[in-house]
């Protein structure tokens, strides 16, 4: 049976035709109430993941599934270097690492042994082995063309020049942020926080992120999670104020923006100040958090014996915070 036969209520376009035909189903799994539908199909010749997924989408709108999984197979002989894109995109739709994780890498290629180098840190390097990312990829191959290849991730051989080149572009950019946000942090009132606040969101949109082409990604193994250029490690927490919430729905500093509710930052302390306003009877709480890519200030009004709580914050200290509209817990 082809997949043709396999979907006679779904009409193909003219570029699925030919790959419906070609790929001949050997298996086939349906759970009809959660309508779930798991293929094996053997194709003759290479299908591209993207083209791939296209179909997936069309014939699960078609019918009317929640979930439909295509397992590939090929001849070995089929396997090339030209293949390990496609590779990297099943590793992301599998959820192995984020999108646009391995959006800059260099390749040693043989049947034997895949060596692939990313520009990252070491502790980048650790997340991926943490996460054992390479047995993913090596399991991916094996999977679809029935051999075994070792497969080993590690730092690019030019990654201290590209690293050294970051670093002081960052820290440039980082001056120009923080003189930005310096300007619009002078007023204590009530009516002027708010109108300080308007300020800053319009000022900060321009010095958000340090490099504007650098895509940030979010990355969680156990205790460790990778944002921005900083992996924090959650295991040891100690509460310092505000309500006790889970560390989900993590947004880097760069992705955010007016309007969101319910997120969680994680960053590290670069500043911290606090100015008594009301006669002592409130403080204005100031503090400065980065994940070395981009920074922010969080900015409020509490009552002093909540401010004294915020003496146990220092400097390079790592903090979280979930963000409401109007309430921040850390």
């Amino acid at each position: 049976m082809n997949l043709i036969e396999r979907f006679p209520r779904y009409t193909p376009s003219d570029s699925f035709v030919s790959m419906m035909e070609d790929g001949q189903v050997l298996s086939t799994k349906v759970d009809r109430e959660l309508r779930y539908m798991d293929l094996t199909v053997r194709f003759s010749e290479i299908v591209r993941k993207e083209k791939l997924y296209r179909f997936i989408d069309e014939v699960k709108k078609a019918y009317a599934l929640n979930r439909l999984n295509i397992v590939t197979k090929y001849d070995a002989a089929l396997f090339s270097s030209d293949y390990i894109e496609d590779v990297i995109l099943e590793t992301y739709e599998r959820g192995a690492v984020s999108k646009g994780f391995f959006s800059d890498y260099t390749l040693d290629f043989s049947l034997d042994k895949i060596i692939i180098k990313v520009p990252f840190i070491q502790g980048g390097i650790d997340l991926l082995e943490d996460g054992h990312t390479n047995k993913v990829i090596s399991d991916i191959i094996k999977d679809e063309f029935g051999i075994n290849v070792k497969v080993c991730i590690q730092q690019r051989d030019d990654y201290e020049k590209v690293h050294a080149e970051y670093e002081k572009s960052k820290m440039n950019a980082l001056k120009q942020a923080l003189e930005l946000q310096k300007k619009v942090i002078q007023k204590s009132t009530k009516e002027e926080k708010e109108e300080s606040l308007k300020e800053m969101r319009s000022e900060y949109k321009k010095s958000m992120s340090f490099n504007a082409d650098e895509t940030v990604k979010t990355q969680v193994i156990d205790n460790k999670i990778k944002v921005g250029a900083i992996t924090f490690d959650i295991s040891s927490r100690e509460y310092v104020t505000g309500g006790i919430f889970d560390i989900d729905n993590i947004v880097p500093i760069s992705r955010v923006e007016n309007g969101m509710h319910g997120i969680v930052v994680l960053g590290k302390v670069f500043e911290i100040s606090e100015k008594p306003i009301k006669r002592g009877a409130s403080v204005a709480i100031q503090i400065g958090i980065t994940d070395n890519i981009s920074s922010i200030y969080i900015k409020d009004i509490v009552s002093a014996s909540e401010g004294r709580n915020f003496i146990f914050v220092q400097k390079r200290r790592i903090i979280r915070g979930k963000v409401y509209c109007k309430n921040r817990y850390f």
